[in-house]
């Protein structure tokens, strides 16, 4: 049996199964591996980004939005991210992410061309952009992001699960 984890670059990541031809449905370990999966996310939000802290909020962005001047990043908003991690199991696989602009934003990265509408956007919240600041850069905050501890715990659910199966 080989584990196979891919999906790295997008916001959903899927854990697949191969040489288990003889086994006909692994929907009970692979939901299991989902729910630690969901879990581990979890616990890169509560951390502030897993093994390594999430870049801070720019002093721009406080100034726009006076809540986000505590706590990390992905705190305020990302509540609505966090509500989004989903899981879809099926008889092989199991895929867990978000899904949405702001989610793959948070996940990469983004670098946005300032725009004269922008400029005046934020002239209006007094915040003042020099004239050669063509883009604004949103560094990568991965949030779903899986640690080796992790994926050797996917390892231990099936292994736990073909001794109950052989029972």
């Amino acid at each position: 049996m080989r584990l196979i984890v891919n999906g790295l670059k997008e916001t959903r990541h899927n854990i697949g199964v191969q040489g288990v031809a003889h086994f006909k449905d692994l929907e009970k370990p692979l939901n299991r591996c989902g729910i630690y999966m969901m879990e581990s996310v979890g616990k890169n939000f509560k951390a502030g980004g897993r093994p390594k802290k999430w870049d801070s909020l720019s002093k721009r962005t406080k100034k726009i939005d006076p809540r986000r001047n505590s706590g990390t990043p992905l705190t305020i908003n990302g509540d609505n991210i966090r509500k989004k991690i989903d899981k879809k199991v099926t008889k092989y696989k199991v895929t867990v992410g978000a899904s949405g602009k702001i989610a793959h934003v948070q996940q990469f990265g983004a670098r946005i061309k300032i725009t004269d509408r922008m400029r005046r956007w934020f002239a209006f919240k007094e915040i003042y952009l020099p004239l050669y600041q063509t883009e604004i850069i949103i560094p990568a905050r991965p949030f779903v992001l899986f640690q080796t501890e992790d994926l050797k715990s996917v390892k231990d659910i099936f292994i736990k699960w073909s001794g109950e199966y052989k029972k």
